[in-house]
């Protein structure tokens, strides 16, 4: 008897999970109702390997932070690919202004409709489900000038003071003898009408850790996953052209917005290599319509 009732009770319990997320999943989007002061009030988005954290500012800004789940550098530590600022002219962002930020679970999608009547930007903002590809596409009501700026901070060959050195694996407690303790700088492709840019492990701290474990004699056996290990971004933009290295601007102002940013990592032999595959996965990324039902099917089967 008692084998019986735990029987029905587990097939009841199953029955109250399978309906849970199709009545209650709508009652936890998470729903912004005012620009956020800075990043902390940013909202996570992704696809298990490329991800962002997305937040409008009461500047009139949108801007996010590009991640991959492989970008390691030189000392192993996991770096963003770098930040990412997208200015309106007469922003419907601003401060004060109708706004409404929709973080969609059943679509794995950041919504945002903002501005008065006449004047409303509608984005959607997400990560195909497929590929390492962020898309913001939308419309705006009112024509608007768009600029991309990328916000790199790794110009320059980085000495590790001690508070980063923390965050290494095998340096958290001092630089061992001999060891280098660096990050090289970023690289800016002079590309046209596109912002490129790309880390390429200059060597690997990968020898020390295995001197470090008494592990010399199989270091033919190991395999180095910091080794050219090479990752950074593409930007491409319907309508915007070129103005710096690291500026997209619009030639005119434009209602439709199609934005797309790949974020790709991989060990390659050179550089060449790299931007060959990430030119690839935006060219052959599919139309934002397509990408966006892929990615909501996707996520509504998950």
């Amino acid at each position: 008897m008692s084998k019986l009732r735990l029987t029905i009770l587990f097939i009841v319990q199953m029955l109250i999970f399978e309906a849970f997320p199709q009545q209650e999943k709508n009652n936890y989007k998470i729903v912004f109702n005012t620009p956020s002061i800075n990043e902390t009030g940013n909202v996570p988005i992704g696809n298990g390997s490329l991800g962002s954290n997305v937040w409008v500012e009461e500047n009139g800004d949108l801007l996010l932070y590009l991640s991959r789940n492989d970008s390691h550098s030189e000392l192993q530590r996991l770096l963003k690919l770098g930040r990412i600022r997208i200015s309106f002219s007469e922003s419907p962002f601003f401060k004060g202004k109708p706004f409404r930020q929709e973080l969609n679970l059943k679509e794995g999608t950041l919504k945002i409709l903002a501005g008065k009547k006449g004047e409303k930007l509608n984005l959607k903002i997400f990560i195909d489900a497929n590929s390492p590809v962020m898309y913001i596409s939308g419309y705006s009501e009112k024509p608007v000038q768009v600029k991309v700026t990328l916000e790199n901070w790794r110009k320059n060959k980085h000495e590790l003071n001690t508070e980063e050195l923390a965050s290494t694996w095998l340096y958290r407690t001092g630089v061992p003898d001999g060891a280098e303790a660096w990050e090289s700088a970023d690289v800016f492709l002079k590309k046209t009408d596109v912002i490129a840019w790309y880390h390429r492990n200059a060597y690997s701290s990968v020898p020390v850790h295995i001197k470090k474990q008494g592990m010399e004699d199989y270091a033919n056996q190991i395999i180095d996953p910091l080794k050219d290990n090479t990752f950074g971004g593409y930007i491409k933009a319907s309508g915007l052209v070129s103005l710096s290295d690291t500026v997209l601007h619009t030639k005119r102002p434009l209602k439709n917005i199609d934005i797309r940013i790949a974020g790709y990592t991989r060990q390659t032999p050179d550089p060449a290599t790299w931007e060959k595959e990430i030119v690839a996965l935006i060219e052959h990324s599919p139309e934002a319509k397509k990408a966006y039902e892929q990615t909501a099917r996707w996520w509504t089967d998950f």
